[in-house]
This record gives structure tokens, sequence and C-alpha cells, in this order.
């Protein structure tokens, strides 16, 4: 519940997206085909393909910059979840013809231990985000949008996970966007 919270009500509230349905219908939709890993056009069973694709396109291509500023700070300036650059560490990866330096290897040495948690991660963000699913086909027309679709999914995977870790339990704030009369406070 929090993720998809923090999600409608930080983000979504500062924008109007096209077409028939409440704000929040169409952004849970939105978040509907990240779990699910449904085409545009998959989407038409529950709203005119054409309306969705206006509600995409109006998130990821022509609010891709607002989008990843929110994600950027969340990851750093949330002060309540206290996020940091330590809740995101990658390995250094080598480049072609280009050995890594002493720090590098040390730092992959170390973070080799991880491997197995972090393939655990990205096996979570495929059973969660069928969007991301390695077994599945997907076409992808604009590499920026994708990746901040995985930004998107990362963070709420990683703001649940964090809420398990700190065993808080949702009130009923964080349960209202599941109601049918919910609006945005």
């Amino acid at each position: 519940y929090i993720p998809v919270y923090l999600f409608l009500t930080t983000f979504c509230n500062n924008y109007y997206f096209p077409g028939p349905h409440k704000n929040i219908d169409k952004l849970l939709l939105i978040l509907y085909q990240l779990i699910k890993g449904y085409s545009t056009h998959q989407m038409n069973d529950f709203i005119n393909d054409t309306t969705y694709y206006r509600i995409y396109e109006k998130l990821y291509i022509k609010n891709d910059k607002d989008l990843e500023k929110w994600i950027d700070d969340i990851k750093y300036n949330n002060i309540e979840f206290n996020f940091n650059e330590d809740n995101f560490i990658y390995p250094i990866r080598k480049q072609k013809n280009i050995d890594l330096n002493k720090d590098e290897e040390i730092f992959n040495y170390q973070l080799g231990g991880y491997r197995s948690r972090i393939e655990t991660y990205f096996s979570d963000i495929s059973k969660t985000f069928k969007r991301f699913d390695p077994y599945k086909n997907i076409r992808v027309t604009k590499l920026k949008t994708y990746n901040l679709q995985l930004k998107l999914a990362c963070l709420l995977l990683n703001i649940k996970k964090f809420i398990e870790l700190g065993n808080i339990e949702p009130t009923d704030l964080h349960k209202k966007w599941a109601d049918d009369d919910f609006d945005y406070p």
C-alpha cells in the first residue's frame, strides 16, 4: 500500500492526465501495466488504447524529467526513509580492453559477496513487475522510457522492502487509494 500511496500522492497529484476517468484510476493503470507487463494495446481491455497511450506519453515522455527528478528526490533527499547512495550500489563494470584499477577490483571483490542478493533482487523485480520478466517479449521503442519504468519499479520495490525491514504497518491513510471514492488529498 505505502509505495503506491507515495507515488500517487507525492508525484501524480501534481498532474492531470488526459482521458475520461479519474486521475487516480489512470495512474493505477500505469502501475498495473508495469506489474502485469502488458503492452499498450493489451491495456485496451481496461481503457481505450489511444487514451491509455496519451496517459503513458504524458508520464514517461512529456514529464520524464519530472519523474526522474522525483525518483532522485526520493532516493537522495528523503529524510523520513533515510535513502542515500548506500542503498543503491552496483558493481563496477569492466570496459572492453580496459582493466579495472586496484580500487575498482577491491570494490568488486568485496561486493561479490552480495551477488546472490543482487540476483535475488532482479528475480523479485521480474516477479513483481512482469514488464521486466526475462522470458517475456516486450517491444521497446524508446530506451529512455524503458529505463525510467525500470527506475520507477526499482524505487517502488525498494520502498516496499524498507517498509518490510522496518516492520512498518500501513495506516488507513496509506490504504485510502484502494477505495473507490479516493481523490488526492
